[in-house]
């Protein structure tokens, strides 16, 4: 019985470390995390963590190196599109292309103080000691500590670039002018985002790493059609 569950979560683990991007539903390039941290140049960061309620030091690289290795062109070349970034279980985070290429954003490998070389580690985050790897985007100014304006989202498992209006067409107020209060309501619903370490509603469970440490997995991102994919109103 042991056995045959190892078998089963063991390629759960090593999915879930494969990076996903992607342009409009095709998939552009796939990597693990040591491909892209030898894409870029990963230093230690220090953070006030809104999530963990404290100061953190992670390893990270800027998170605009890690979007021109994967899409081959820096977010702010990417002009009015968004980029929707996906977690494990399929939730969807859009920010808009110039959100993510402001100065401050920073993609997080492990926590600083705990890891050691390619041995990436986390302190447990939230009441249920959710594991934030493999990829946690944080931002290191204090205007950018704001959850309800700037993502911070945890286990990512894809960046996809997609214009907003084309996932959810039916959402935007076009036959109101731009001046109208419904703009002002899909602007808040296109930019709403990530509330805290509660969000997170499905059980967890640790299982061994590779490297010794435990990692609490979520069932892994499959390529869903754009139809299917989680709405970025979800509760997370």
């Amino acid at each position: 019985m042991r056995g045959a569950l190892l078998a089963v979560l063991f390629p759960l683990i090593a999915e879930a470390t494969e990076i996903r991007f992607a342009r409009e539903g095709s998939l552009v390039k796939q990597a693990d995390v040591a491909a892209i941290m030898a894409a870029c140049t990963p230093v230690p960061v220090d953070v006030v963590d809104p999530n963990y309620g404290t100061s953190k030091r992670y390893v990270a690289c800027p998170l605009a190196d890690v979007l021109r290795f994967g899409f081959g062109t820096p977010p702010d070349a990417l002009g009015s599109a968004d980029v929707f970034i996906r977690a494990w279980d399929g939730y969807d985070k859009p920010a808009s292309a110039a959100r993510l290429a402001e100065d401050g954003a920073f993609l997080a490998f492990g926590d600083a103080d705990l890891s050691h070389g390619g041995d990436l580690r986390w302190a447990p985050l939230g009441p249920r000691g959710i594991d934030p790897g493999p990829l946690y985007l944080v931002w290191t100014k204090p205007a950018q500590r704001d959850r309800r304006t700037y993502p911070w989202p945890w286990q990512i498992a894809e960046f996809e670039i997609v214009e907003f209006q084309k996932k959810y067409p039916h959402v935007m107020p076009t036959t109101v002018p731009r001046t109208a209060p419904a703009w002002q309501g899909f602007e808040i619903f296109a930019a709403s985002s990530s509330t805290g370490p509660s969000r997170r509603s499905k059980p967890t469970f640790a299982i061994p790493r590779a490297s010794g440490t435990a990692r609490c997995p979520r069932t892994p991102i499959s390529p869903l059609p754009t139809s299917m994919r989680s709405s970025p109103t979800s509760a997370r």
